[in-house]
């Protein structure tokens, strides 16, 4: 009779615990993602058995993705750099946006990595404007220019994905 009784209440904490997990899911979804982000360091790392770090892990990931796309939607190529380098530093210093920003910068090379390697004729394109570009630069002797030339987003990003297919550097046009 006791074991039955410790069953039931048993059964009826996890009834509670999933309902607990619902009302935290919606209360998580709704909520700011710098309020959100700052959860982690109550949940993220622990093993904490609560309702509310349980619905934490299970929506973090998502929630997390949808704010890196909004970001790398907003902020184009190297925009997304100079915002970045805004929240990481100074007077605008702000831990949460910094370290989503310095993550949406990670995903978006990744994903133009990744595109110009799936689409090499766009590969090719862009690799050999930056390489015309920086070879013209270098033989008028103007070496600052021709560096800041390859560090914009296309060109480092195609010099990236040209790595992956054994070409290094920018001394011959590819083709």
């Amino acid at each position: 009779m006791i074991a039955y009784a410790r069953q039931a209440e048993i059964e009826l904490e996890k009834i509670q615990f999933e309902k607990d997990v619902k009302v935290y899911l919606k209360e998580f979804s709704d909520m700011p993602i710098t309020e959100f982000y700052t959860m982690r360091r109550e949940c993220g790392f622990s093993f904490s058995r609560t309702a509310k770090c349980k619905a934490f892990l299970d929506i973090s990931e998502s929630k997390i993705s949808t704010e890196l796309d909004r970001l790398i939607g907003e902020y184009k190529k190297d925009e997304l750099i100079v915002y970045s380098k805004k929240m990481c530093k100074g007077i605008s210093y702000d831990e949460v946006k910094c370290e989503l920003s310095r993550k949406s910068i990670d995903k978006q090379e990744q994903k133009q990595v990744d595109y110009y390697l799936t689409n090499r004729d766009v590969l090719i394109s862009v690799f050999n404007t930056c390489q015309s570009n920086y070879a013209e630069l270098r033989k008028g002797r103007k070496y600052t220019e021709a560096q800041k030339a390859i560090e914009t987003f296309d060109c480092k990003h195609a010099a990236k994905a040209a790595q992956k297919l054994k070409v290094y550097g920018f001394s011959n046009p590819i083709g």
